[in-house]
């Protein structure tokens, strides 16, 4: 009897040890769940914050023609890449004269249909799965316009790509559109 007892003893404590086992790895599954959680919760709350100063800074800077609120999302220290650039990354000064030219050309600017998003960030460039990054943003929409010297109305596909530095500013940007179709819009 005593060898059958020790089998069924023996038996039920490997059973018990696997419980025991499989309950610690469940709960530290579920902890890191809450950790991942909650880093989602917060970069989705920065990323928000970005997109609403992007909205009250820069978007209605453009609206009201206001230059120094547009300019005041972006770091003096700002890479910017315009969409007739060429890949050449210009400065402060480059963008604050653009948009200048812009506000001194254009009336009725609005910013429509816009859409957001942000990470995860994948890069084709290496093996790198990817990173959460709630200060990269990038924006889809239509710019409309009144070219004030023809007083013609313009539209214009725009997407941006922007990353804010801890201060909410923006210090890097690339911005795409179609230059080309401003010059045949006018003349229509």
């Amino acid at each position: 009897h005593s060898l059958y007892l020790r089998g069924i003893i023996n038996h039920k404590s490997i059973r018990m040890k696997k419980i025991f086992v499989f309950t610690l790895l469940l709960t530290f599954i579920s902890c890191q769940q809450t950790e991942t959680n909650q880093e989602l919760v917060n970069s989705k709350k920065q990323f928000e914050i970005n997109v609403a100063s992007f909205k009250a800074k820069f978007l209605e800077g453009f609206a009201k023609e206001d230059l120094e609120l547009q300019m005041s999302i972006f770091a003096d220290s700002v890479k910017w890449t315009s969409p007739s650039a060429g890949g050449e990354l210009l400065g402060y000064e480059d963008l604050k004269k653009a948009a200048k030219d812009y506000h001194d050309n254009f009336d009725m600017i609005t910013y429509t249909n816009a859409m957001y998003f942000g990470s995860p960030i994948f890069n084709s460039q290496n093996d790198n799965l990817g990173m959460a990054d709630p200060n990269y943003v990038r924006t889809g929409g239509v710019w409309t316009n009144v070219h004030t010297e023809s007083n013609k109305s313009l539209k214009l596909k725009w997407m941006a790509v922007m990353w804010f530095n801890k201060d909410g500013q923006i210090h890097q940007m690339t911005d795409f559109m179609d230059v080309g179709s401003i010059p045949q819009q006018i003349a229509d």
